[in-house]
């Protein structure tokens, strides 16, 4: 082929890799923001790299976005920070994504295009499609808050008490303290028993939780009337007791038997015999608990030996006022069946005697106690001085 053929030929070829070449990087520009879009016909640079997303010199006659946020966090764009205070461009048309980051310990709260809710994905992406016209995107992020909700039961508190928020991350204490008389009987976390805890600590909190704390008596004792019973099979008797708390409270009492084979007894203290044998009838009332043996025979002895002939008990002949003093009584002959023990007063203004056999010295001056067993009764004198 003549020389003077080729040279145009091949001049045409290289002015059309020069234009593709042209094309190419027109096509290959990224958005950038509007503040630093270039103008049409010319280049922008940089003496310095610049750290939020902004770097593009070809994009023109771009698309504003104004980006605002608040609380602890920042938004990104292709790995860069959004600066809050320019305009964001984007090409006409385009599809943009941002990433909002909420600091540790903080969470995205809300996002808004142009007032509207903008959809926040699992990833904390917000992507707004079809950019024709200028828009406002809101982000807020806000501290994410726990809840632990506290509460305590008759008997005493717990502080802080009620609905208390806390931060993520951060521990909570919560102090449980009983009211005099009273301790503290359990408490449960989340309805698990930690037991009488004085406190508990939930440590770096990851959710919501639950304390609920319980009280009881403080019991100095418990008493029965009697440390005896014998019954016949198919017989019932009701034994009397009661509990002592520090604050003359009424503590419940919890009656069981060791043996319901021989003989059984309700909530309120009432045995039923059974088959013959012998058991434990056992009265508790904050972890104290009072017994009285029971024996089971088959049939009553003879009528003479079934009669209560004496009672005693062991009540002084003198107490001071505000002393008191625990009786029980005692009586012959012990085989006798189906009894109970009885205490009063004649004068409760001298002293007083309970049903268990606890007498209390009121003030100054004479009473008389009265013990009953079966058909049999003994009055004691009693002087308080």
């Amino acid at each position: 082929m003549p020389a003077a053929v080729a040279r145009p030929r091949r001049a045409r070829r290289l002015a059309r890799l020069l234009a593709a070449v042209a094309a190419g990087l027109a096509l290959g520009s990224s958005p950038v923001p509007a503040a630093h879009a270039a103008a049409p016909g010319t280049s922008q640079t940089s003496g310095a790299a610049d750290d939020t997303a902004s770097d593009n010199s070809l994009l023109t006659d771009p698309v504003e976005l104004t980006i605002h946020t608040s609380g602890p966090g920042q938004v990104t764009a292709a790995g860069l920070p959004v600066d809050p205070t320019r305009p964001y461009g984007v090409r006409p048309g385009a599809t943009q994504t941002f990433l909002a980051r909420p600091d540790p310990g903080a969470q995205v709260t809300s996002a808004t295009l142009d007032g509207q809710p903008l959809t926040v994905a699992p990833d904390g992406t917000v992507t707004v499609t079809d950019i024709t016209e200028p828009h406002t995107i809101a982000i807020v992020f806000s501290a994410i808050t726990h809840y632990v909700t506290a509460g305590a039961g008759a008997g005493g508190a717990v502080a802080p008490s009620g609905r208390v928020g806390a931060a993520d991350g951060s521990n909570l204490t919560v102090a449980i303290v009983p009211k005099p008389g009273y301790r503290i009987a359990r408490v449960l976390i989340d309805g698990a028993d930690a037991g009488p805890v004085a406190s508990w600590t939930f440590q770096r909190l990851t959710g919501d939780h639950r304390l609920t704390a319980t009280f009881a008596l403080v019991v100095a004792g418990v008493k029965a009337a009697q440390t005896t019973l014998r019954l016949v099979k198919g017989r019932s008797a009701t034994l009397r007791a009661k509990a002592y708390t520090l604050n003359a409270k009424v503590a419940k009492l919890t009656w069981s038997t060791t043996s319901r084979r021989v003989a059984t007894v309700t909530s309120y203290g009432k045995v039923r015999a059974r088959r013959p044998g012998r058991t434990v009838i056992r009265v508790t009332a904050g972890g104290l608990t009072a017994k009285v043996k029971v024996t089971v025979v088959a049939k009553a002895p003879a009528k003479a030996k079934n009669k209560v002939r004496a009672v005693r008990a062991n009540v002084p002949p003198t107490l001071a006022a505000g002393e008191v003093r625990y009786v029980t009584a005692t009586w012959r002959p012990h085989a006798a069946t189906g009894v109970t023990a009885h205490y009063s007063s004649s004068n409760k203004a001298v002293a007083r005697v309970d049903r268990a056999g606890r007498i209390t010295a009121k003030s100054p001056g004479t009473t008389s106690i009265r013990v009953k067993a079966g058909a049999a009764t003994k009055r004691y004198v009693l002087t308080v001085i």
